[in-house]
């Protein structure tokens, strides 16, 4: 799949962490990213570059067949608990956006 341009970039210019292509640090990165999405880390505001670059990964179908479908469970389990931090007061959301705001 080629992306139509503009590519939105990271604030250095680049469209990938490491340059102008997918590489396995994306991959990762991207699901270090998911990881904390899940548990509510609100990267579209204090990182929108960032945010971008990890969707632009996310909506890779890609990245969805071979991540996301087998992370499902473990999904469902980190966004049962960001849900039960949220509603007894606290979160990493929440936190995140005391220093933000």
């Amino acid at each position: 799949m080629r992306f139509k341009l503009p590519i939105p970039k990271l604030q250095d210019g680049r469209c990938f962490l490491t340059g102008s292509g997918l590489t396995i640090a994306d991959i990762i990165g991207a699901m270090k990213t998911l990881r904390l999405a899940e548990y509510g880390f609100p990267f579209k505001l204090p990182f929108p570059a960032y945010f971008e670059w990890f969707m632009r990964i996310y909506e890779r179908l890609s990245f969805k067949e071979g991540i996301i479908r087998n992370h499902n469970s473990m999904s469902q389990t980190s966004k049962l608990s960001a849900t039960l931090e949220r509603l007894l007061g606290g979160g990493l959301r929440r936190e995140v956006l005391k220093h933000v705001a």
